[in-house]
Order: C-alpha cells, then sequence, then structure tokens
C-alpha cells in the first residue's frame, strides 16, 4: 500500500531538498488507494492529498497547491473540525503557498 509518510520523505519534507516528482507521484498513489480503502473523506486521504499538493509547489506550482490546500482545509474543518490534525495541516499549507505567492 503506497503511502503518504513515504511521500513526504521522499520530497525532502519541509526543507524542500527531496524528489519532488516522485513524492508527488506517490502520494497521488496514496490518494487513489485511500479513497478505494477507506473513502474519500479519511484524514489519512486528505494527508495524502496534501502532500500532493505541497509536492506540486516545491515543483514550482504554487497557485495549483493553494488551491488544493484551501480545498483539503475547507473539507477537514467541515469533516473534522478546527483542531484535527488535517485541519491544522492544511492551513500551514495555505500560509506557506499564500506567502510564496505574493
Amino acid at each position: 500500500q503506497p503511502s503518504w509518510i513515504l511521500a513526504w520523505w521522499t520530497g525532502g519534507r519541509d526543507d524542500g531538498h527531496g524528489d519532488h516528482a516522485s513524492a508527488r507521484d506517490l502520494a497521488r498513489q496514496a490518494t487513489e488507494f485511500g479513497i478505494q480503502a477507506l473513502g474519500p473523506d479519511h484524514h489519512q486521504v486528505l494527508a495524502a492529498r496534501l502532500v500532493e499538493a505541497h509536492q506540486a509547489g516545491m515543483l514550482g506550482f504554487p497557485p495549483q497547491a493553494l488551491a488544493a490546500s484551501r480545498e483539503i482545509a475547507d473539507l477537514a474543518m467541515r469533516i473534522y473540525g478546527p483542531v484535527h490534525r488535517a485541519t491544522a495541516d492544511a492551513l500551514k499549507e495555505i500560509e506557506r503557498w499564500e506567502q510564496s505567492s505574493g
């Protein structure tokens, strides 16, 4: 089973030193697998989607990363509330990509 955690480490986490294309592909696989196994709203699926968005930003597509992070944050807020890790992580990514875009 593909893992969003493996994708996160492959991409170099926050420091920017990693294989972002491979990380994005791994996150996409983890998202697809997670949707089938857990459903589209499961927090692990949201985490995989967020890693995929992050890697897109690291590959030079900050607007795409920002849009995806906002969508994930809205979904996480609605399903899990404001204090859940899925929500907090998505809000952190929004802040990151807003800063790099402006």
